[in-house]
């Protein structure tokens, strides 16, 4: 008898499916919001992915970016 619940194995196997969706694409939208209120959207290229999903992305830091994810660390990547 399995001692794993359905809804973990259920969980898991969505994470690997999304895992698996992500290696084959190389670049993400990235959308933060800036001081103003306004959302913005910019291509990003995916340098990295850590744990399954966590994604790493690389810009400069002269980039407004920085200081969107500042003012507000939440985003949205498509």
């Amino acid at each position: 008898m399995s001692t794993t619940s359905p809804a973990v194995t259920t969980t898991d196997t969505r994470i690997k499916e999304l895992a698996a969706l992500m290696d084959g694409i190389g670049v993400a939208m990235l959308t933060s919001r800036r001081p103003d209120g306004r959302l913005v959207s910019r291509a990003m290229k995916l340098s990295g992915r850590e744990r399954n999903v966590d994604l790493a992305f690389v810009t400069s830091t002269a980039s407004h970016k920085l200081d969107e994810l500042r003012y507000d660390p939440h985003v949205n990547v498509a």
